[in-house]
């Protein structure tokens, strides 16, 4: 919250000041530990940039490698709900979608129980 002071200039009351001084370390943890590397991974993968190269921009053709890749289809194919599912409605009962299903449910039960603890206790 702001003051008017009687020459026109504003000023910050105690405990908004109190609160910029404690928030402002976490918003530099924040830019240096989180936002700072993801950018900086953005920016080095649409290079072709390898340790101790020059790297040059090549667009979106690491991105075009990676999804002609068999193995990184194979990848996201693990975590592809719908393939489960389909096998379910055709009647395969298959151990690992079973044990897939019931661990995604179970994550999820944890998130909400989380959730609703924090907000019992604020």
């Amino acid at each position: 919250m702001q003051c008017k002071q009687k020459s026109g200039s504003v000023r910050l009351r105690g405990d908004t000041r109190f609160a910029y001084t404690v928030g402002a370390p976490m918003f530099a943890y924040l830019l240096i530990v989180l936002i700072i590397p993801v950018c900086w991974g953005l920016y080095i993968s649409f290079t072709d940039k390898m340790i101790g190269s020059q790297g040059h921009f090549v667009g979106l053709k690491n991105y075009i490698n990676l999804l002609k890749n068999g193995s990184f289809r194979k990848v996201l194919s693990v975590f592809y709900m719908n393939g489960r599912l389909t096998n379910f409605f055709d009647g395969i009962l298959d151990i690992s979608a079973i044990v897939y299903y019931v661990s995604v449910i179970v994550f999820f039960l944890f998130l909400t129980v989380q959730t609703i603890a924090k907000r019992r206790w604020n």
